[in-house]
C-alpha cells in the first residue's frame, strides 16, 4: 500500500486504484481483466480536505501538524493575517529549526511579503517566534548575497577568459599582419604601426584578406 501527501488545489481527484492507472482498449476488455489484477490502492492523505480539528488530533508532533498546515494553507487565498492566525496554534514549542523552514517556505511561496509584514504578523499572535523571523530574513539575505558574490565570480571568470581569449587573437593577427605588411612593402610608417595597433579584429581579419590582392599598404589598410 503506497500512501501519498496530496497537496493540490481543490482536493485529489486522481485514481486511487491500479485498474483505474491501465489504460484498457474498452470497458468489455476492463470488466473482464480487473478481477484478474493486483489488488494494489494508494491511500490519499488530501491535504485540501483536512480540517483544523482532524488535523489537531492527529498523533504526532506539533511539528510535523505546522508543517502539514503550511503545506495546505501557504499556497491557498488566505490572507498573511489569516495565515499567520491559522499557524500560530502549533508554534509554541516548535524546534527553531521547523518554524524557519516554514518561515522561508513562506517567503518563498510568497514573495510579496516582506520581512516587515510577516514579523508584525507573528507579533501578534505568537511573540517568541518575532525574534526568528529577523534572523531567518537575516540568514537568507547573507545567503543570497553569498550566493550572488559565487556567481558573478564565476560569470566573471568566464568573461575574463572570454576576452583574455579575444584579445589573444587580437594580438596575434596583429603581429601576423605587420609581419607580411613588413614582408610585401618593407617599413611601415609610424602612422600605419599606430593603426594597425587600434584596429579591432575583424578590421585585421579583413586587412589580410587584402593583402592577397593589394599592391601597396595604403590600399590594405584603406578603411
Amino acid at each position: 500500500m503506497a500512501v501519498l501527501l496530496a497537496q493540490v488545489d481543490g482536493g485529489w481527484s486522481g485514481p486511487t486504484e491500479l485498474a483505474d492507472v491501465i489504460d484498457l482498449a474498452s470497458a468489455a476488455e476492463r470488466s473482464l481483466l480487473t478481477p484478474l489484477m493486483p489488488r494494489l490502492s494508494l491511500v490519499v492523505d488530501d491535504l485540501a480536505r483536512l480540517e483544523d480539528s482532524q488535523l489537531e488530533k492527529r498523533r504526532m508532533p506539533s511539528a510535523a501538524k505546522l508543517v502539514l498546515a503550511a503545506l495546505r494553507d501557504v499556497r491557498g487565498p488566505l490572507t498573511l493575517d489569516a495565515l499567520v492566525a491559522r499557524l500560530a496554534c502549533w508554534m509554541p514549542n516548535v524546534p527553531v529549526a521547523v518554524l524557519r523552514s516554514v518561515i522561508r517556505y513562506i517567503w518563498f511561496v510568497r514573495p510579496s511579503v516582506s520581512v516587515e509584514q510577516l514579523r508584525e504578523e507573528v507579533a501578534k499572535v505568537a511573540p517568541r517566534v518575532e525574534d526568528i523571523v529577523m534572523t531567518t530574513a537575516q540568514q537568507l539575505i547573507e545567503q543570497g548575497k553569498a550566493e550572488g558574490k559565487a556567481e558573478g565570480k564565476a560569470e566573471g571568470k568566464a568573461e575574463g577568459k572570454a576576452e583574455g581569449k579575444a584579445e589573444g587573437r587580437r594580438s596575434t593577427l596583429r603581429e601576423l599582419l605587420v609581419k607580411h605588411l613588413r614582408f610585401h612593402f618593407e617599413a611601415l610608417p609610424p602612422d600605419a604601426l599606430a593603426k594597425i595597433e587600434a584596429a579591432d579584429t575583424p578590421t585585421l581579419e579583413r586587412w589580410f584578406e587584402r593583402l592577397l590582392t593589394a599592391t601597396s599598404l595604403e590600399a590594405v589598410l584603406a578603411g
